[in-house]
């Protein structure tokens, strides 16, 4: 005799997903941080919805269905910050009614457990990058389309059986695939994960579900797999993809973002991976210590005993192999762990559902549950201002150049110039190599008035353009930055009447770039040929 249905009723998921984007609200107030002004609110492509029809079309495998969303932001709001914020919280909401459909599908004898699943996966703080950093919407949006995917694919997979159905299915999932594909490159993982949930909702032993079910899985994965090699392909094939970058090991990725985690939530000596060491402008660690990777094995072995245990670890490695094939840059990554975040969620669920069925397991989890959203809400105020966010990465790693010269600029901005000076400095310190350091700094030391200071700067960055340029390191942009800092140099230089100085500096600046209308006019005034 089948167990009664005990599952709550799908529209839950409405109210549910109110309440998982109702958590990152103080997001709404943020402007544009980071990377935001630069790809979003300043980039010429965003002329309004005539680009609209390339994006779906050529460019549609390049992300094209979230540049798509950027444009239909700047149509209805211009620059407008709290458009773009909003469009993040629905995605995030909608994200979370997902998964609470997924849970509801995979179990029917808990009513509670798709409200923990829900519940832990919109409290979970990794989600506050995803929705509070607008440049981050592709994961969101690719996450988003996996999780209905799958949950659409598993419910199906809940009927009663008709001829038709795995071919429907599949249908699904081919659809979804190519939607998220459409987001984000990382949407070529989507019928891996939804195939694990069909699996997963079929409630015959595994031996009886393979069977009923490997031949469309079979031709799914084939086909998927094809659809991938030429995706790489297009792309300019693996090493192009991954930029030609040093392949990162999974575990590190892990364990660096446990050390992150661990940083926001308890004290420095309960998480000792942490990547806190100072360090120079380069990937956390892609070898982890020995007892991050104990520590890792051990929590795979426990969740694998746990209810959903093979469906969790099946969805947090595929979900999370993708972005761990390129190391990441900075501690500011939580949104690589978004949609990997998702599949953890439904053990964490179980075990929270188990445990709710005792008056001091329900208060536990209430703490608990709680506890990480308190989290996620102050999580989503430090993106509230672009000096708060760099402030909070300074304090997680304290070693990292960028971070330093990201919240020099941030003070240069506010006018405090002694204090932009300071962490350009300390910037320095740790990669001496950067030209940009040299000419913010150089910027600075102009609006403290102290011309000489300025100047010395300028010919360091000159210096490091030019080494940058002789060794190909991206050689237009450099000598792009190579003809404003000679410029700037050089009006500093006459200002202090220096001209031999100044005519030498110019002059050295044309070998490099001759044509330069700016150069060719300071040239002119100080007559050279």
């Amino acid at each position: 005799m089948a167990p009664p249905d005990c599952r709550p009723h799908p529209l839950w998921a409405i109210p549910v997903g109110i309440l998982g984007a109702a958590l990152h609200l103080p997001s709404l107030r943020g402007p544009f941080v980071f990377d935001d002004a630069g790809q979003l609110a300043r980039n010429t492509w965003q002329g309004g919805l005539s680009a609209l029809p390339q994006r779906l079309g050529r460019d549609f495998l390049s992300r094209g269905l979230t540049q798509a969303s950027y444009l239909l932001n700047y149509a209805w709001g211009k620059e407008s910050p709290l458009g773009y914020h909003a469009v993040n919280l629905l995605a995030q909401g909608a994200a979370v009614a997902s998964l609470f459909l997924l849970a509801r599908c995979l179990s029917r004898e808990s009513r509670s457990f798709p409200f923990f699943c829900a519940a832990w996966f919109a409290a979970l703080p990794a989600g506050a990058e995803s929705t509070s950093y607008v440049s981050g919407r592709a994961g969101l949006l690719a996450g988003l389309v996996s999780l209905a995917t799958s949950a659409w694919a598993a419910s199906m997979a809940r009927r009663p059986s008709t001829p038709g159905r795995a071919w429907g299915i599949l249908a699904v999932i081919a659809a979804g695939t190519l939607l998220s594909a459409g987001c984000k490159e990382t949407g070529w993982m989507t019928p891996i994960l939804a195939a694990l949930c069909v699996l997963a909702a079929d409630g015959r032993p595994w031996r009886e579900r393979w069977t009923a079910w490997r031949r469309p899985l079979t031709v799914g994965a084939a086909c998927g797999l094809a659809a991938a090699v030429f995706f790489v392909q297009a792309r300019g094939g693996i090493d192009a993809l991954l930029n030609r970058k040093p392949i990162g090991m999974l575990a590190g990725h892990w364990v660096a973002q446990a050390g992150i985690w661990g940083a926001e939530y308890f004290p420095r000596w309960l998480v000792p991976f942490g990547p806190w060491a100072p360090c120079a402008d380069m990937a956390l660690p892609s070898a982890p210590p020995a007892g991050g990777l104990a520590i890792l094995a051990l929590s795979s072995l426990w969740v694998w005993r746990r209810p959903f245990g093979r469906l969790t670890a099946g969805w947090v490695l595929v979900a999370a192999l993708p972005s761990s094939l390129v190391p990441l840059l900075d501690p500011a990554a939580e949104r690589h762990t978004y949609l990997a975040s998702a599949g953890a969620a439904l053990t964490a669920g179980a075990c929270l559902a188990g445990a709710s069925a005792t008056r001091a397991g329900r208060w536990f989890a209430a703490a608990l549950l709680l506890f990480l959203a308190t989290i996620t809400w102050a999580r989503s105020g430090i993106w509230g201002s672009e000096a708060r966010f760099w402030r909070d990465t300074l304090r997680k790693s304290p070693g990292k150049a960028r971070a330093a010269y990201n919240y020099g600029l941030c003070r240069h901005g506010q006018e405090r110039y002694e204090s932009a000076l300071h962490w350009y400095r300390r910037s320095v310190l740790i990669q001496p190599g950067r030209a940009l350091t040299f000419s913010a700094m150089a910027f600075s030391q102009l609006r403290l008035g102290d011309l000489h200071a300025a100047a010395a700067a300028f010919a360091q960055a000159n210096r490091l353009e030019t080494e940058a340029i002789l060794a190909g390191d991206q050689p237009e942009r450099h000598r792009g930055m190579l003809a404003l800092d000679s410029y700037n140099r050089t009006r500093i230089l006459i200002a202090l009447g220096r001209r031999d100085e100044a005519k030498a500096a110019c002059a050295e600046a044309l070998r490099w770039v001759p044509r330069d209308p700016v150069l060719r006019e300071a040239a002119r005034e100080l007559g050279l040929p």
